[in-house]
């Protein structure tokens, strides 16, 4: 049985962007998009854990509910 040999690389754009094939050429490209979404997702994540501190008052003076920052802020980082 023939074993895949992956590099570190590929096994990283496996977990970021699974079922996308991996292609050397295009490595360069595959690293923005990589960061990109990393930055993404962290953005998302620190935005909704500030969204979860805010009281009900500055939520008014932004015009959300506490029902919609709630559900806001329980949504995994990696949906929009």
């Amino acid at each position: 049985m023939k074993q895949n040999h992956y590099s570190p690389t590929a096994l990283l754009f496996e977990a970021i962007l699974p079922n996308t094939p991996y292609d050397h050429s295009q490595t360069g490209s595959r690293f923005r998009l990589a960061a990109r979404t990393l930055a993404t997702w962290r953005n998302r994540a620190v935005s909704r854990r500030q969204l979860s501190r805010l009281d009900s008052r500055m939520l008014n003076d932004i015009g959300l509910s506490d029902f919609d920052a709630k559900l806001e802020a329980a949504k995994p980082f990696w949906t929009e």
